[in-house]
């Protein structure tokens, strides 16, 4: 009966483990999409100017 329990103690050491290192992961794939996120106005900036820049060129 011991040997169960023991058992039993070790997988939920194993899921709160897991649990641990999903919450840590997320957190790390939340940060880099955070970043990423506020990255796109930027390169969306860059884009459209150089866009109207080729636009005013051609009527030019």
């Amino acid at each position: 009966m011991s040997s169960f329990f023991k058992e039993e103690r070790n997988i939920s050491d194993h899921f709160a483990a897991v649990s641990i290192l999903n919450r840590s992961l997320f957190s790390k794939v939340a940060m880099y999409a955070g970043q990423f996120a506020q990255s796109i106005p930027q390169k969306a900036n860059i884009f459209t100017s150089i866009t109207s820049e080729r636009i005013i060129s051609e009527i030019i």
